[in-house]
């Protein structure tokens, strides 16, 4: 998870499917709409997901996931 003071990225595995959650803390602070299918917000969600993949790897995350952040 990366959160920013605006938005939140979830990403997770559900029985080998990867699923992404993209909340805009701003217009939905109880996270009922999520964005990340929304072509609007493809390039925000494609940056935050680069972000979240370098913290992993500065972090030395060596989960499967981390490893996997595309």
């Amino acid at each position: 998870m990366i959160r920013t003071d605006r938005w939140k990225l979830i990403i997770y595995d559900v029985d080998g499917k990867r699923t992404y959650q993209l909340f805009d803390l701003h217009n939905d602070p109880w996270e009922k709409n999520n964005l990340a299918e929304a072509s609007a917000h493809k390039g925000r969600l494609g940056e935050l997901t680069r972000r979240l993949k370098e913290l992993a790897q500065k972090a030395g995350d060596p989960s499967e996931l981390a490893n996997a952040i595309k």
